[in-house]
């Protein structure tokens, strides 16, 4: 029998202490990092047809006033860190470019039920720098990047997705191939935008961030095309994996310098 929503929640409780604890994180570190993202197991999820999980690349903060410390103090519980990823998922904003791709990716291939995606970051903390909204932790300190690996790690292992999508632009995907191994088959339907392959036998989308834009250094930006025309182009893809996903017809746009 497979293991219960309480049983799994449980696992994942156990090892996300194991790693935190276990991370090595200095004073500085433990002031700096933001509360940690972690994932609380819905029934949704489980009862899915196909599981999806639907990765970015870090937090924007997590609970606003409390860093890392709070966690290591007691200040912040393991319950208050699981309430903060529900209200993420149940509430309807915030009204960013990355959660209004969430949402739609919901409602196409979940019947609008966000609660059946399992929603996570490749980093589990991030670096507060002010009051940036382009916050990018990758080259903060190893001790992030490796409890990081070993919590997502930690997280595939223990939900077993059937799809990924990385949400999270293409200068993490050297971070994915450390954390989960190296990308098979990979098709680049769009260089830079869109592209599949296999990790372990489990398909896998890697997309542009949702809030890229086009700028001066943008080759071409006259055909820089919005995000969401390639998201809709990686769930077209997977409902052609996974007929059995719940699909709200769309209209997707040709893509521009599409390859095999």
């Amino acid at each position: 029998m497979p293991d219960s929503r309480d049983e799994l929640q449980a696992r994942l409780n156990a090892g996300y202490i194991e790693a935190l604890t276990g991370a090595g994180f200095s004073p500085e570190h433990r002031a700096t990092l933001s509360l940690p993202q972690l994932m609380w197991v819905s029934q949704e999820y489980l009862d899915a047809p196909v599981r999806i999980m639907f990765l970015g690349k870090e937090t924007n903060g997590w609970i606003d006033g409390l860093r890392l410390e709070a966690f290591f103090d007691g200040r912040c519980t393991l319950e208050r860190l699981y309430q903060r990823y529900r209200k993420q998922l149940d509430a309807p904003g915030p009204r960013g470019a990355f959660t209004q791709t969430l949402t739609h990716t919901a409602k196409r291939l979940t019947g609008g039920r966000r609660q059946a995606i399992a929603y996570s970051n490749l980093l589990k903390m991030d670096w507060y720098q002010g009051s940036s909204s382009h916050r990018n932790s990758l080259h903060y300190a190893e001790e992030l990047r490796e409890v990081s690996r070993k919590i997502l790690l930690l997280e595939v292992k223990i939900l077993q997705p059937d799809v990924f999508i990385f949400a999270c632009g293409f200068g993490h995907a050297g971070f994915i191939r450390s954390a989960l191994g190296a990308f098979d088959d990979v098709r680049k339907h769009v260089p830079q935008a869109l592209h599949e392959f296999k990790l372990a036998g489990v398909p896998a989308f890697l997309l542009r961030h949702p809030q890229a834009r086009a700028s001066r250094k943008t080759a071409k930006p006259a055909r820089f095309l919005k995000s969401r025309v390639y998201y809709d182009r990686a769930i077209d893809l997977i409902t052609e994996l996974f007929p059995e996903t719940s699909v709200v017809a769309g209209t997707v746009l040709p893509l521009s310098g599409s390859t095999s």
